[in-house]
């Protein structure tokens, strides 16, 4: 699997974003849940992959040159 991180500014549009190619989720953690509390509830997910690319670019083309680049990586 791919999983695409994004870091996005205050107007909600893509910064960078990495590719992790062949991850595979290894760890996941919730902290407790209580619904009479007004606290967050975090999840953390932890995950194992293959190789990684970040892209510093235009939103729109993100997408475009990570699939280009996984598709020269796998062949």
């Amino acid at each position: 699997r791919t999983i695409m991180l994004s870091l996005l500014n205050s107007d909600g549009k893509i910064l960078t974003a990495w590719f992790f190619v062949g991850a595979w989720p290894v760890k996941v953690e919730a902290s407790g849940f209580n619904a009479m509390d007004n606290k967050y509830l975090l999840e953390n997910m932890e995950f194992t992959y293959q190789y990684y690319s970040q892209f510093k670019t235009d939103p729109l083309s993100v997408a475009a040159k990570a699939a280009r680049a996984v598709k020269e990586k796998l062949g």
